[in-house]
């Protein structure tokens, strides 16, 4: 089995507007807090979502906006996540019925291209869900 560990700086440094913009990790998950006169960084690593208005309003005058379009985006990730996992499932149950079942007469060849399709598929999917930014909905498998 393939394991993706912490894909989050790849998918902040491919191409995200963040990124392009010269912002940081700290700057929005780690946000200038202050003690009297002294302004120095939280060293509480934390979801933007917990305090959008420290974390976002630096440079985003929204933060409603801004919430409402994050949770949006984490929903369609989850849901697309959950069919993904689907497919997935009958992938592997279409592969051991085409090399185990009673009729097995699949071609070799093909069950390989199969397997090696499912295993990149199973990546892809393990990527999206090690990052992390998928909402907190709770949802019923089947």
């Amino acid at each position: 089995m393939l394991k993706a560990q912490h894909p989050e700086y790849e998918f902040f440094t491919a191409g995200s507007t963040h990124y392009e913009a010269g912002v940081a990790c700290a700057d929005c998950h780690m946000p200038y807090v202050r003690d009297g006169a002294a302004k120095f960084s939280s060293h509480d690593v934390h979801s933007p979502l917990l305090n959008p208005e420290q974390a976002c309003g630096q440079c985003h005058t929204d933060t409603e906006y801004v919430v409402g379009r994050v949770n949006t985006i984490q929903e369609q990730v989850a849901e697309t996540k959950i069919a993904t996992e689907d497919a997935i499932l009958d992938a592997i149950k279409a592969i051991t019925i085409a090399a185990e079942g009673p009729t097995a007469t699949a071609d070799p060849a093909l069950l390989d291209q199969a397997r090696a399709l499912h295993r990149k598929a199973q990546y892809m999917w393990d990527f999206v869900s090690a990052e992390n930014s998928t909402a907190s909905t709770t949802r019923s498998r089947r």
